[in-house]
């Protein structure tokens, strides 16, 4: 008999019989609570942990669903990785990758088929998280309830440079902290030589209204905001009295040559990837920035790209 740990939610046993072998696995499913990434990635961490040596596989545990295919009479979504359409996409994705001295239209394939599972997985998701919502408003629930529903799970513990754990959430953004801080800090030595003022010694044009509405309408909605918690629609809801003084506000900061103090803060989010949740090097960090200040480095996108189409051989 011989134990292998996959992950915090997989334990896997192997068995060695007369002529062949079993394998018990106990799986604990993420609830609804948790993201579509989890889901994913629970079921990758599963189909990963079975052994295709063992002839006879046990999967136990708490699925937290029915799993299976909707039965005729039976009112409910059932939910689980083994429907008729990702069981066939599964079974195909498994021979695929089981396959030694694949062809590059097999790897092609095996990618396609890969993306194809995940995005069925991601789209039952989400079907059964609409469902759950509409049910809890029917149920004349309130928001207060989806909300709880929709939220994500908090990190409940972090890991420090020695590997001492703390669930203290002062220590925990600390710990976060000091660790992009380490990461996104330059070792390259400060230039003492360069000049401060531009060689060029002709004026920049102001920004106009027009400049400033065009790159506004180009934004991409319904973005998460920065630190001011101001997105690109509020901006855009200002009209015309908005954007003349957006328009005034930029051309300021031309003529002094120094951004807004709050333009060098950021919002960062961090999202965990894979690997041991308490280590801070298994999160993917996303910078929120003002999208004031994403708007003017846009006018200026904008200005440096016609200058240079302008002056084109």
């Amino acid at each position: 008999m011989k134990y292998m740990y996959k992950s915090p939610v997989i334990i896997s046993c192997k068995i060695k019989l007369q002529k062949e072998s079993l394998q018990l696995i106990e799986a604990y499913a993420p609830t609804t609570e948790y993201d579509d990434a989890d889901v994913e990635n629970f079921y990758e961490e599963l189909e990963n942990a079975m052994d295709p040596k063992c002839k006879y596989k046990l999967i136990i545990g708490d699925f937290n669903s029915k799993i299976g295919v909707k039965e005729a009479d039976e009112e409910n979504e059932w939910i689980g990785p083994f429907d008729k359409v990702i069981e066939q996409l599964e079974q195909r994705r498994k021979e695929l990758r089981m396959k030694d001295n694949k062809t590059r239209a097999e790897r092609v394939k095996y990618s396609e088929v890969n993306k194809t599972v995940k995005k069925k997985r991601r789209a039952r998701a989400r079907r059964k998280r609409k469902d759950v919502v509409i049910s809890i408003l029917q149920q004349r629930k309130g928001p207060k309830e989806t909300h709880k529903y929709k939220s994500k799970k908090k990190i409940s513990c972090m890991k420090d440079n020695d590997g001492h754990k703390t669930t203290d959430r002062e220590e925990m953004l600390e710990i976060c902290k000091s660790f992009y801080k380490m990461l996104y800090e330059s070792t390259l030595p400060t230039p003492t030589n360069c000049e401060k003022e531009s060689p060029d010694s002709d004026e920049v044009p102001p920004f106009t209204t027009n400049e400033v509405k065009s790159c506004l309408l180009a934004m991409s909605k319904k973005k998460a905001p920065g630190p001011d918690d101001i997105t690109s629609d509020i901006l855009l809801f200002g009209d015309e009295p908005g954007l003349k003084y957006l328009t005034s506000c930029f051309n300021e900061i031309l003529k002094s040559r120094k951004i807004p103090a709050c333009w060098e803060e950021a919002k960062i989010i961090i999202i965990y990837k894979k690997g041991d949740p308490g280590d801070i090097k298994n999160y993917r960090p996303i910078s929120l920035l003002s999208h004031s200040y994403k708007l003017f480095t846009r006018l200026l996108q904008k200005r440096m790209e016609r200058i240079l189409d302008e002056n084109q051989p």
